[in-house]
């Protein structure tokens, strides 16, 4: 191999001369193109065989031809020859021949020309035939002539007004076939009664048991009855009505009752000892010898005039600065409550009349008058609180509270039996049941022992 350096070797030669090119830069402006335009004949041809806007030949081809209706698959061949009406399944040896119309379904047994004549039909106005008896179907029986006018429109069913019959009662409240049911009322909410537990048993209840119980001492028997209230109103509130708790309500009531008679016996005979202390002898006597109930009687009337002097208008402040704070608070608690259930045994007398008037049961007429009687009792226990805060109200307070309790504890157990009568006849039975097979075996037994 030779090495690169020898093998390229630097150019020897005389340089290139000559002139230099010199002469004018070309210059094509001045050219033009000349000759005559290129012109041919428009296109021409029939329009049936070209369009006219190619103005041309036309097409000059094979024509495309094929068979009409009377070449082969109509007049040629299978299918129908010549006149389709005269074909085989028409005029032909099938089904119809002649007129289709002269055929069974049409002018033939099924319709004979009129399909208005044959059976089911029998005449040119379905309206004419049994069913309808005269051309108009509202004139039939069971229209009469006006839908509307017949029962269960303008007659016996609702005589005109929908809301006005058994089942409405004008006001939106609805009654059917089941009776009556009262319209929803602020009472009934989850809200009020919530608030009814709290301020009643929470508030008020607690600090009566309180106030009690320095006064008194706590008893476990008065400390065991208040919690036993705030459990079971607790529980109530948050599982709904049950007759469980009905019974409850009555026996807690029976006992506040109880507690007022007793409250109303002591103040009888300390009235009775003040009579003898201060009296003379015959008064005395005149009271040793008056029945209880007109003693009775005696202090609550005096109770109730004591109280009507201290809430006069011209008393009504002093009174009330009398009053402690919780006989205040008392006041105010049973004064609302007292309202409540007054609107509440109005309510309850109105759904009374109501249900009356329905077609309700006979168990529906006694629930809902019992009703009236549980919220006027607890009206007279609340007007009973409102007296008992007041100077010189105690016994008047406690003649109503108890009155107010034995109506409530009546009406409330009325109420109670009417909507568990089946659940008691058949504890009753059951219960008769097993006396029976108990006394069978006994004397069973006893007959064994001689036999």
């Amino acid at each position: 191999m030779v090495p690169v350096s020898h093998a390229v070797e630097s150019w020897t030669g005389d340089p290139w001369k000559g002139d230099s090119w010199e002469g004018d830069s070309w210059d094509g402006s001045n050219f033009k193109w000349e000759g005559d335009s290129w012109s041919e004949d428009g296109w021409t041809g029939d329009a049936t065989e070209g369009t006219e806007a190619a103005n041309g030949e036309g097409w000059n081809g094979q024509k495309w031809e094929s068979q009409p209706w009377y070449m082969r698959g109509w007049n040629g061949g299978n299918g129908f020859t010549g006149d389709s009406w005269q074909e085989n399944g028409w005029n032909s040896d099938g089904s119809h021949t002649g007129d289709n119309w002269s055929y069974p379904g049409w002018a033939g047994a099924a319709s004979k020309g009129d399909g208005w004549n044959e059976s089911g039909f029998q005449g040119s106005n379905p309206w004419n035939q049994n069913g309808y008896q005269g051309g108009d179907p509202w004139s039939e029986g069971g229209y009469a002539g006006d839908p509307f006018s017949n029962q269960g429109f303008a007659g016996a069913g609702y005589s005109g007004g929908a809301w006005q019959e058994a089942g409405s009662s004008g006001a939106g409240a609805f009654s059917g076939p089941d009776g009556y049911t009262p319209p929803e009322r602020f009472y009934d909410s989850n809200e009020f009664k919530e608030t009814k537990f709290v301020t009643d048993k929470l508030i008020t209840g607690t600090a009566n048991f309180v106030h009690e119980g320095l006064n008194d001492g706590f008893s476990s028997e008065k400390t065991g009855l208040h919690l036993t209230d705030l459990f079971v109103s607790g529980a109530k509130l948050q599982t709904g009505d049950h007759w469980a708790y009905d019974m409850y309500d009555m026996t807690s009531t029976a006992k506040d009752g109880y507690d007022k008679v007793s409250k109303l016996e002591s103040l009888r005979k300390a009235e009775v000892v003040r009579e003898i202390t201060t009296r003379s002898a015959f008064r005395a006597n005149q009271i040793s010898n008056t029945s209880k109930v007109q003693q009775y009687a005696s202090i609550i009337k005096d109770s109730a005039g004591q109280v009507s002097r201290n809430m006069d208008i011209s008393n009504v402040s002093g009174t009330w600065s009398k009053m402690g704070a919780l006989s205040k608070f008392n006041f105010v608690t049973s004064g609302v409550n007292a309202g409540i259930s007054a609107y509440k045994t109005g309510a309850s007398f109105s759904d009374a009349v109501n249900t009356f008037n329905s077609d309700a049961t006979g168990t529906e007429k006694t629930v809902a008058a019992a009703k009236v009687g549980t919220n006027f009792g607890e009206t007279l226990m609340s007007a009973g609180g409102v007296a008992a805060a007041v100077p010189g109200g105690q016994a008047v307070g406690a003649g109503l509270a108890a009155a107010g309790a034995g109506v409530f504890v009546v009406s409330k157990g009325v109420e109670l039996v009417a909507k568990n009568k089946e659940k008691i006849a058949a504890t009753a039975k059951k219960a008769t049941d097993t006396v029976k097979k108990a006394a069978s075996k006994g004397w069973k037994k006893v007959k064994g022992w001689f036999s």
